[in-house]
């Protein structure tokens, strides 16, 4: 009975992990996009504590969670001028974003990764550098107080490799 345990443990960090190295990969495209800092690890864990890479089957391809009024946000110029270079960047790479929906966001997971992005860029202050401060960043401008996320949570979903946080989806 241990083996069998251990044979279906292996198997769900497999999971966890391949669905990791896909967000890995969509987060670091993201950033050669340029619109602003390297922010990948951040995305990343964002997507882990948000849907556990995609596993969690609630989440669909909203893999950040981005909801229509953040949607909104990410093509609001009046607020936020500074888009106007994203959005030049954006269109450079084939993609335009004022014509994107909220439903072309939710449906493709790379614009789904370039809204979570640019809904980051919108936030005051820099991305702290360590998981307790992305924690407590990610709280208070993306998950915010009205989230049911706690800081706790993203810490324990992106401690150690960011695998054992998300097993309990894979199985």
């Amino acid at each position: 009975m241990i083996k069998l345990k251990n044979i279906l443990l292996e198997d769900a960090s497999k999971k966890v992990l391949d669905f990791k190295e896909t967000i890995e990969t969509i987060a670091n495209k993201v950033d050669d996009l340029e619109l602003s800092v390297p922010i990948s690890d951040f995305l990343i864990r964002i997507a882990a504590t948000e849907s556990c890479y995609g596993l969690n089957k609630k989440a669909g391809n909203n893999i950040w969670q981005i909801d229509p009024p953040g949607f909104k946000d990410t093509q609001n110029l009046k607020s936020h001028p500074g888009l106007q270079k994203k959005f030049d960047i954006l269109k450079d790479n084939g993609i335009d974003w004022l014509s994107k929906s909220y439903d072309d966001i939710i449906s493709d997971t790379y614009l789904n990764c370039i809204a979570a992005r640019l809904y980051l860029g919108n936030k005051p202050g820099s991305i702290p550098s360590t998981l307790i401060g992305q924690a407590a960043y990610w709280k208070v401008h993306y998950n915010t107080s009205s989230g049911a996320g706690t800081v706790e949570e993203f810490i324990a979903k992106n401690s150690g490799n960011g695998i054992a946080g998300c097993l309990d989806y894979a199985k």
